[in-house]
């Protein structure tokens, strides 16, 4: 996290969601406002939950620079939901075990 402070506060990092509007990969996005991103979000899920059932939704994140509150902040959320389960973190399994060496 040499240049956690650049990345923070880049003018280029995202600051409101993005809708795709051209085909994947070409890069092309339009802003959308909060409430239209997670209406769509929602609407999505619930389609997947129906089809494929709520195991379906694996979530997958870190969050190295936050505290312990942040980073297990969502966990509720998905397990009352059904989701599929896993070791939520991305680094830390291995510093630990890299640290014990």
């Amino acid at each position: 996290m040499n240049r956690y402070q650049e990345t923070v506060h880049s003018p280029l990092r995202l600051t409101r969601p993005l809708l795709r509007t051209g085909a994947k990969g070409m890069g092309q996005f339009r802003p959308i406002s909060w409430p239209e991103a997670v209406e769509r979000i929602a609407d999505r899920w619930r389609t997947i939950l129906r089809l494929d059932g709520s195991e379906s939704i694996l979530p997958y994140s870190y969050a190295g620079t936050m505290g312990l509150v942040q980073r297990n902040a969502g966990h509720p959320f998905f397990y009352r939901l059904g989701a599929s389960r896993l070791e939520r973190t991305i680094c830390s399994p291995r510093k630990m075990r890299a640290g014990r060496s």
